[in-house]
């Protein structure tokens, strides 16, 4: 997290943000999400369990993620709660569909970690329906999901797609935060892990 904020407060020198880039919303929505999950007390949670958080600018969107994890001895993984602070410009129409939009894609997220994956056998999709294609259940999603939308002076813009991407990387973080084994590739039940 810290790493993020000095280095957004800090650009390299002689180099330039990519075209359209804001480095103040992407501070804001990032020390937005730190003071929601109360990550500088993060050292207080339980043995085995940590906070892993994720950034991105995606479509003039900017998300941050905090998820909390919780990771036994059998690989077998918990999603406490998460996080998120966005900002999508000045306008929000329907706020409780916004909310639904970002939950959803957090759920989705937590599919594509723990075991969305298309394999191709002899020219097919082996994958053909759910049964093969396991989505996340209501049972292992977390009991929290808190959505944060900022509200700024900045034309409004999408968020069905940029709210997905970065709640994998912050789930990976945190498996990484509470285990020291870090996540390369996912998803992750080929390399044994499973939700509890």
């Amino acid at each position: 997290m810290q790493y993020r904020l000095d280095l957004l407060a800090s650009p390299v020198a002689g180099e330039q943000p990519p075209q359209g880039f804001n480095a103040a919303r992407a501070r804001g929505v990032l020390e937005a999400v730190r003071d929601m999950s109360d990550w500088n007390n993060r050292s207080k949670l339980p043995k085995c369990t940590a906070q892993g958080v994720a950034f991105q600018c995606a479509h003039a969107g900017y998300v941050a993620w905090v998820a909390e994890v919780a990771v036994d001895e059998n690989k077998r993984i918990t999603v406490n709660k998460a996080w998120t602070a966005i900002d999508i410009g000045r306008q929000i129409v329907n706020t409780s569909e916004s909310q639904n939009i970002v939950q959803g894609a957090f759920i989705e997220g937590m599919s594509y970690t723990m075991g969305w994956e298309i394999t191709i056998d002899k020219g097919r999709v082996v994958q053909r329906n759910f049964n093969n294609y396991q989505p996340t259940r209501m049972s292992q999603i977390p009991s929290s999901i808190e959505v944060k939308f900022l509200q700024t002076d900045f034309d409004p813009t999408g968020l069905g797609e940029p709210a997905l991407p970065p709640a994998i990387p912050a789930i990976c973080n945190a498996i990484f935060a509470a285990t020291g084994v870090r996540i390369r590739s996912t998803p992750l039940a080929p390399a044994g892990y499973g939700w509890v």
